[in-house]
């Protein structure tokens, strides 16, 4: 008896492993890849459960659809009952049945609990559905691939149980049986154990004849040594043990009895349904239901989905939406399983379930039309001016913006997929402003505040590629907490921060079932990340093979909104930092810093209002964007668009954004080239030349002496090919700096030619001729300036400008721009001293730097 609750809740579970006297089992309240549920029994016979994932009980059992009193063991028989065991039934969900009461002396009585609740126990089975004894656990350790041992009494079953064996018998033994009772044991590996009787034979082959079919495999087991009427347990009690039985029972010959047939309906089976169909079975009831909802495929993963609707307890009060599930969820199956019982009374089992999915499936992916799904936000076909944001609430509400504003909407026409790792989005308010979410985050430079602002609106527009945002600093600059604030922010998340994969597999897995993934502490991103977060921001796809096929494919593409934090700049790659963001945060002195906690509740009541603000700027960016247009494109061209339309929603100074970006694109070459160290030895090599021409073998060769003794171990080209790879991937940080390289066949041979370029020569350039990246020439200066404030220090005159890379004294050489002053000592932070513009070309410079064409 204190096994009875435990052995009615375990068949709810699934992936259950029995460990001593415990069980461990996946929770289902939370996305568990592992058993992190302990399952035990206390010494009152009640169930113990411990989620080591936080889970409450009350939680794993709403979402098992069960309530309390599923963790307390049955009323058990009293002393003055003479009773001498008392055996309960229970259906598949573990509800409890009957009983059958074994008396003193021996005889058997079944009773049910008195429906009326006044009088406890009433003594007959009368319409009451009969099982198979242990029924919940049965069906599990079928689905696990278990051997079943079929015996004649509940005693031999217990036993049997006791030695971690899977057993079962019908009510009532010998001659009891009834064809109902096949459909519990579809797909068993069974074996039928007969008492040494004539009685015992019999039950055991017309058992095996109603089984013909419908049980994975049937084979007889006859025990040596029984005496006459012996059964397993006087077996056992003679000295067999449990590794005895299974090598017997690996050894029993196949049941070779026809099976039995009659068209006449097992006692108690419904034949129809409520639509007065006739002779359906469980699995085609079950199809009927599911065919009520709306179903379709996922377009690009061809994922079987339905539209299903549910009503929720919502605070209280019912209400009614649409939810989308795949097919193959538990939502799904409960769902389906709830509306099954709810028409017919009756519980269908594992196997009528797995065979109305499969013609669900079907249903889907061939008559059902192919829609998108978008994870957290989404735009409509042929609208771009109109956005939905998921809320991710229990009422599946989302919010709908467009130019003119926005609005929470119930029940929207969008379909998101949503899984387990989100979280409620807070619901916005209106009458917030951004400026407030400064007061939360480390950011004291003007040119970082303008493009994280940026990056914000954008991560919320779906259509466009979203740089990745670079966040590097010091031990203590408070990069995690910028980034679980932001995330709250754009995608509420269990796991805002996450470790990097280890291989394409676990990256997919975060992009698609995020929208945004930060990869939070980078040391350094091995070439194959690197190359898949290039993907990720462009929207490329990624494939791989379906599950339990040979070789079917599944193409997955998604667009995400990516950041990496670490101390260095871990974005090394040049093409992955000419998508990237770079935010320096600087330490948070003693006497300013708090407690991540207060700042993170902080935080969480200003988040409505933060929220609103930043769809109030959304909409006006939807609303100017059509308007922006650029003269000339940066990469992340989308992006720069999105930046000019939000300086103008939000008020900036003409040129505000551009010219953060631009301070932002020079950052990414100086990053690029100090990453590499063929740019650094080529730059030295170039310093006394205007122009070189000659071999990817001669180059290798010349620039042998220039090479440090650090770079033999890393990234050097091994061979010619791979120095022309080189120099062709880093061609447009080379020409920022005032290098261009250009090939031309000569015969058999192929040359480059490399050489110094003047500024305004720079193709890459995206601003206008008369922006700061390009000035014309004033008493023979040529120089490209950007105005920087320095993350760094505070301190520094703001108005100076970040020069071009050339020395003072180079200043009558305009077409031939020094790039030494980019060596070892140039710091990624722009704190280190640079060459200071010639007096008399700051004012003109000045006077450029607003000039950018929107």
């Amino acid at each position: 008896m204190t096994d009875a609750a435990i052995n009615a809740l375990l068949p709810h579970l699934e992936h259950v492993q029995q460990r001593g006297k415990e069980w461990s089992a996946r929770c289902p309240a939370h996305e568990d890849t592992t058993n992190s549920l302990s399952v035990s029994t206390g010494q009152d016979g009640r169930v113990l459960l411990c989620c080591h994932a936080g889970c409450e009980a009350e939680a794993i059992l709403e979402v098992l659809n069960l309530p309390m009193s599923a963790l307390f063991p049955p009323r058990k028989a009293t002393a003055k009952d003479d009773f001498a065991a008392v055996y309960p039934y229970h259906d598949e969900e573990g509800q409890l049945l009957f009983e059958c009461v074994r008396l003193e002396p021996k005889g058997f009585r079944q009773r049910r609990p008195d429906p009326s609740g006044r009088n406890g126990w009433t003594w007959n089975l009368k319409d009451t559905r009969r099982v198979l004894y242990r029924l919940p656990q049965l069906r599990a350790a079928i689905e696990r691939g278990e051997t079943v041992f079929f015996v004649e009494g509940e005693k031999d079953a217990d036993n049997l149980h006791r030695f971690g064996l899977a057993a079962t018998c019908n009510p009532m033994g010998a001659g009891k049986w009834d064809k109902e009772y096949s459909e519990s044991l579809r797909g068993a590996k069974l074996v039928l154990i007969p008492d040494n009787d004539d009685p015992g034979r019999s039950h055991v082959e017309r058992i095996a004849g109603s089984l013909r079919g419908i049980a994975a495999s049937l084979q007889r087991l006859n025990l040596p040594g029984l005496p006459e009427k012996g059964d397993v347990s006087d077996w056992l009690a003679a000295g067999g043990t449990k590794e005895e039985l299974l090598a017997l029972a690996a050894e029993a010959p196949r049941c070779l009895t026809k099976p039995e047939r009659s068209e006449k309906p097992a006692k108690g089976r419904r034949r129809g349904n409520s639509d007065g169909e006739e002779g359906l079975s469980t699995a085609q009831e079950l199809v009927l239901i599911g065919r009520k909802t709306e179903r379709f495929h996922s377009t690009g993963e061809n994922e079987a989905m339905a539209r299903v609707p549910v009503t929720r307890q919502v605070n209280g009060k019912p209400h009614s939406h649409n939810e989308t599930w795949p097919v193959r969820s538990s939502a799904f199956r409960q769902w389906l399983t709830r509306e099954f019982y709810q028409q017919t009374e009756r519980v269908p089992t594992s196997q009528a379930m797995e065979d109305a999915l499969r013609v669900l499936e079907g249903d889907c992916r061939f008559e059902g039309v192919g829609r998108p799904l978008s994870v957290r936000v989404a735009g409509v076909e042929n609208d771009p001016q109109t956005l939905w944001i998921d809320l991710t609430n229990d009422l599946w509400q989302a919010v709908r913006v467009t130019p003119a504003g926005w609005e929470i909407v119930a029940d929207p026409p969008i379909l998101f997929r949503r899984y387990a790792l989100g979280n409620p989005q807070a619901e916005p308010v209106r009458g917030g402003s951004l400026d407030r979410l400064r007061d939360f985050l480390n950011i004291r430079d003007e040119n970082a505040w303008v493009q994280l602002v940026v990056w914000l609106v954008a991560a919320l527009l779906p259509d466009i590629a979203h740089p990745v945002l670079v966040v590097h600093g010091e031990q203590g600059c408070a990069k995690s907490t910028l980034m679980r604030l932001l995330s709250a922010l754009i995608d509420p998340s269990k796991t805002p921060l996450r470790v990097e994969p280890r291989d394409v597999g676990e990256w997919v897995q975060a992009g698609q079932h995020s929208l945004m993934v930060t990869l939070d502490n980078v040391s350094k991103l091995p070439p194959w990340l690197s190359d898949a977060i290039c993907r990720a921001v462009t929207g490329e796809g990624f494939s791989k093979r379906q599950l339990y096929t040979d070789g079917e494919d599944v193409i997955i593409t998604f667009r995400r909104v990516i950041a990496l934090t670490g101390i260095e700049v871990v974005a090394q790659r040049a093409d992955l930092l000419d998508r990237s963001i770079l935010l320096a945060l600087t330490p948070i002195l003693p006497d300013k810093r708090r407690s991540e906690t207060e700042v993170l509740k902080e935080f969480e009541t200003a988040r409505p209002a933060l929220l609103g603000a930043l769809l109030d700027t959304v909409a006006n960016v939807l609303a100017i964007l059509p308007s922006v247009q650029l003269a000339r494109m940066p990469r992340m061209a989308d992006f720069a668009r999105v930046g000019v339309a939000v300086e103008r929603a939000l008020h900036w100074p003409d040129g505000t954004f551009l010219q953060a970006y631009a301070a932002n694109v020079a950052a990414q070459h100086e990053e690029a080239l100090e990453a590499s160290p063929f740019a650094l030895a080529l730059r030295s090599f170039m310093q006394e030349r205007s122009e070189w021409t000659g071999t990817a073998t001669e180059l290798l060769a010349a620039l042998e002496p220039h090479k440090s003794i650090s770079d033999a171990a890393r990234e050097w080209p091994k061979t010619p090919k791979s120095a022309s790879g080189q120099l062709k991937r880093l061609a447009p940080n080379l020409r920022a700096i005032g290098l261009d390289y250009t090939q031309h066949r000569s015969g058999q041979a192929r040359y480059l030619t490399i050489r110094k370029i003047g500024m305004a020569d720079n193709t890459d350039n995206f601003a206008s001729p008369a922006s700061p990246a390009s000035f014309p020439s004033q008493n023979g200066v040529t120089q490209a300036v950007l105005t920087m404030t320095h993350a760094d220090d505070s301190s520094r005159d703001a108005s100076r400008p970040f020069c071009s890379h050339r020395d003072a004294d180079d200043a009558n050489d305009a077409n031939v721009p020094d790039t030494s002053d980019l060596g070892e000592d140039y710091d990624e932070d722009f704190n280190d001293e640079l060459p200071v513009l010639p007096a008399e070309a700051l004012p003109l410079a000045q006077s450029n730097l607003g000039a950018f064409t929107h």
